[in-house]
């Protein structure tokens, strides 16, 4: 008897043990080195491809701010429901783009596509944004979700939000190619992580522990960081042809800016065919509170003169101020935000869209 309670308390040691480095870390994680808690609740949508969880509704904390994320029943990040039809008079903007698009880090008021609806509204345009942004997204994505969802929200302007990431997210997704410089469909979904999520979902207490744990979060980033990098890296190089590995870095650079290119020709196209302007954002790479960097392909896209706005000089005008977050995950502040629906703005009516789009024959 004696032998087994022995038994007993070595293995139940083993899980204890486990226990207290797991609570140690995250001790650790909050008094030390915080970092962001920042949930994301994604699963498929109706065309093989990622949208927000309808009807969610949770808190994204990081040292610098505590941001509720609320969806519809649509999974747009939005306080009320949407219809497709759009109300008479409304100058209505699709948005499309990843959590910068949907505006992580900051509340629904802050985001920069509430402060562009107010602003257009304080020139006299009464205004309406509908969000299909989701994060993670890259062009591919974009483009599937603007074919199948935006256009049935009878947009007047289309606004994409474009991101460094969107180079890689638009190879390692596998939905598109270019096959003799011609875009193809390659594959019809790409839902990474989306089976695993449904398994630990059904876990009691998961929900709880993505929410609040920092060890969990620190965890859940770096995998996520590790995984889309095989899949950008093992991707791209399946993309290109046998080169030598001097050339080869460079042959993917290529092919990254050419796909992306292509993508947004085609988004254009789409747009041009039913007579809205298509508008591409170009949020920045971050180096500091003075230091902004573009990587938009701009000499593959030349041909296509695409309307396209950058912030950067913008930004410039505010050097010294926090534009992005620096304990989070480097999102825009609601002063990045603003100044970004301010160069918005300032570039719509500056063209008159909202008054072209009136006049057009119904």
């Amino acid at each position: 008897m004696k032998v087994m309670r022995i038994r007993f308390w070595k293995v139940l040691s083993i899980p204890a043990g486990v226990l207290y480095i797991l609570i140690l870390m995250e001790l650790y994680l909050r008094f030390f080195a915080p970092v962001a808690i920042m949930p994301r609740y994604v699963c498929e949508n109706e065309y093989g491809i990622r949208g927000n969880v309808p009807n969610s509704r949770y808190w994204q904390k990081t040292p610098e701010c505590r941001v509720l994320i609320q969806t519809n029943s649509k999974g747009l990040r939005a306080d009320r429901e949407i219809p497709y039809k759009k109300t008479e008079g409304v100058y209505r903007i699709v948005v499309l783009g990843d959590s910068y698009g949907m505006g992580y880090e900051v509340n629904l008021e802050d985001t920069f596509t509430s402060q562009l609806a107010g602003m257009l509204e304080e020139a006299g345009w009464k205004t309406e944004i509908v969000n299909l942004s989701v994060s993670g997204h890259g062009n591919a994505e974009e483009y599937i979700m603007l074919t199948g969802e935006g256009f049935k929200y009878e947009p007047d302007l289309v606004l994409l939000q474009w991101h460094s990431t969107d180079l890689l997210d638009n190879v390692r997704s596998g939905l598109f190619a270019l096959q003799d410089g011609v875009l193809v469909r390659r594959n019809q979904s790409y839902l990474p992580g989306i089976a695993v999520s449904r398994i630990l979902y059904r876990i009691p207490g998961y929900r709880f522990l993505s929410e609040n744990s920092q060890l969990y979060s620190f965890i859940r980033e770096w995998a996520a960081m590790k995984i889309k990098d095989m899949l950008a890296f093992w991707r791209g190089r399946q993309a290109v042809s046998e080169e030598s590995e001097n050339s080869r870095s460079e042959t993917v650079q290529r092919y990254r800016e050419e796909l992306t290119a292509a993508l947004l020709a085609k988004m254009q196209e789409e747009c041009r065919q039913r007579n809205i302007p298509f508008l591409v954002l170009d949020i920045p790479r971050v180096y500091g509170r003075a230091e902004f960097r573009s990587v938009f392909p701009v000499e593959r896209v030349s041909s296509l003169q695409l309307d396209y706005y950058s912030p950067i000089q913008d930004f410039l005008r505010y050097a010294g101020r926090k534009i992005f977050t620096e304990k989070g995950h480097y999102h825009l502040t609601p002063l990045g935000c603003r100044i970004v629906a301010r160069g918005l703005a300032d570039y719509i009516l500056a063209r008159q869209w909202p008054q072209q789009r009136r006049e057009l024959p119904q």
